[in-house]
């Protein structure tokens, strides 16, 4: 089977320009009569303040305006009710874009702000938005409650440790992760896990004494993990791209308590905490549990339906028809999508002093 799925994956691109270009062609231009209409995307999260980003759509070949802030609307009128009561109209702020974002684009963006409300789970959210220019828009959400981390089980593998000139560690290991949680049987449930690393670094101007944890994660393994890939037909698991998406829906797993199975081959680690100060023995990996609303997963679903899927892949090259990302938003521009998360911290060194403490007792 894996040798098949490599072949497919090499005959597959290769086969489908061929059989896009195997006829006569010509460059043409399809213009095609549209008017921009205003788009609204915000992420709501329990917990998190309020942000919209407010634009309207444009032509294919204007697709630089995104880039350039030129699809920003930033004299737009944005309502916020909630639970159906009036609460404000939004504020238009200029906000620093991601550093990491190419230095091409602006440095700087527009949202749009609330001043008073901070979502909270349950809150039925709705937005309307008003542009002299490009009309009317609105979307309603529900935010969902969030489902906690019940516990991690880790395994360490493949350990080797070195001692580093400043008197810490060096080390590199395998990891695997059972991450349990349960969940609700009374409600159809919607979920997207992530993981990141948590670097402290602390320097005591009085001691001179530094404290740091430097963590790198070389291969993330999720495909050990069968709700990641529930959303995959047989066919597209063959020949389609499944590493790299972890939503999933709790059809499988109802009502129940049921661990998630991560792995991570050669991680690296550098540890250095003379004092053992708590804030860096307690450094490592941070697990989130992100329960979505069906809107947000409907969205995240039609955006890997049309990079990765069959039918959205076939319609990237003329064979198919073209997969439109899910909108809850009454222009059918953009998403207004629910969330609420927990998280929880797995400390790489005390499971690693466990570790070591284990095998020299052996």
């Amino acid at each position: 089977m894996a040798v098949l799925k490599s072949i497919l994956r090499i005959i597959m691109p290769s086969l489908l320009p061929s059989l896009a270009l195997s006829s006569c062609y010509s460059d043409f231009d399809p213009n095609i009569d549209s008017t921009p209409v205003l788009c609204i995307n915000a992420t709501v999260e329990a917990g998190e303040p309020l942000k919209v980003e407010v634009t309207h759509t444009w032509r294919w070949e204007e697709s630089d305006l995104i880039d350039k802030n030129g699809a920003e609307v930033t004299d737009a009128t944005v309502k916020l009710y909630v639970n159906d009561n009036y609460v404000e109209d939004l504020t238009c702020r200029e906000v620093e874009r991601d550093p990491n974002q190419s230095y091409l684009v602006p440095q700087f963006r527009y949202l749009y702000f609330s001043d008073k409300y901070i979502p909270a789970s349950g809150d039925v959210v709705r937005l309307e938005a008003e542009s002299e220019q490009y009309g009317g828009a609105s979307a309603t959400e529900t935010i969902p409650h969030a489902v906690g981390i019940d516990r991690v089980e880790s395994t360490l593998s493949d350990v080797h440790v070195y001692s580093n000139s400043n008197g810490g560690i060096d080390c590199t290991f395998d990891l695997s992760m059972l991450i349990y949680f349960t969940d609700p049987a009374d409600v159809r449930n919607f979920y997207q896990f992530n993981m990141g690393a948590w670097n402290p670094y602390m320097y005591d101007n009085e001691t001179s004494e530094v404290c740091y944890f430097m963590y790198n994660m070389w291969d993330v393994d999720m495909t050990g993990e069968p709700l990641f890939t529930e959303h995959v037909s047989t066919l597209e698991s063959i020949v389609a791209e499944t590493w790299g998406y972890s939503f999933f829906s709790d059809r499988q797993i109802s009502g129940k308590t049921y661990p998630l199975h991560v792995k991570i081959n050669d991680c690296s680690l550098t540890y250095y905490n003379p004092e053992n100060k708590p804030d860096y023995e307690n450094a490592g990996l941070e697990f989130e549990l992100m329960s979505l609303s069906q809107s947000y997963y409907n969205h995240v679903l039609s955006v890997w339906e049309a990079n990765d899927g069959i039918v959205g892949s076939l319609g990237s090259v003329g064979l198919g028809e073209a997969v439109p990302p899910y909108s809850n938003v009454s222009s059918h521009a953009g998403i207004v999508a629910g969330c609420a998360g927990s998280k929880v911290r797995l400390s790489i060194p005390l499971i690693l002093k466990e570790y070591l403490d284990l095998k020299t007792q052996q």
